[in-house]
């Protein structure tokens, strides 16, 4: 049996609404930033997720807590507007276009990357969350996370269970 954690920065409930339904196929807690543990030891892994605004990762502070409190496993998630879209700033004349999920990872990894006792596994997951900035949102925001992104949340949740 695995013990695990999942913990979540959420603004509109979207990215814990996806955490819960993690930690539901897990059989684990699940909580949020502000009230989450401050001692991670007795945890087999840690499953960490966030949001992001215009490319920044929110919520930093907790993934920088995790490398800083732990030793172990760390599988992410998080959620986006648009996480399988182009990310449009900063493109570079000649280099192949980064997707908005690869930036979530790569900067989730690098606040957990300060420990060199944590793996991150290769195991992750995201979906599409809400568009703060835009007042009449487009459909295919308004509806997410939808039942199926929560069923594959869960789903997810299970997988890490029993991949371990």
């Amino acid at each position: 049996m695995v013990n695990a954690i999942v913990l979540y920065n959420s603004k509109s409930g979207n990215t814990k609404a996806v955490g819960l339904k993690i930690a539901e196929g897990l059989g684990c807690e699940a909580y949020d930033k502000k009230n989450c543990p401050k001692d991670f030891s007795r945890y087999d892994l840690v499953v960490a997720g966030s949001w992001m605004a215009a490319g920044m990762l929110m919520g930093a502070n907790m993934f920088k807590k995790i490398a800083k409190n732990y030793s172990g496993k760390v599988a992410l998630f998080f959620t986006s507007g648009g996480p399988e879209e182009e990310y449009p700033f900063g493109k570079e004349e000649g280099k192949p276009p980064k997707f908005i999920k690869d930036i979530m990872w790569e900067k989730m990894e690098s606040k957990l990357r300060k420990n060199p006792n944590i793996e991150i596994l290769v195991e992750r997951y995201c979906c599409k969350g809400d568009i703060k900035f835009e007042k009449k949102k487009p459909d295919y925001v308004r509806k997410h996370p939808s039942d199926e992104d929560l069923q594959n949340a869960k789903t997810f949740g299970q997988s890490l269970k029993t991949g371990l």
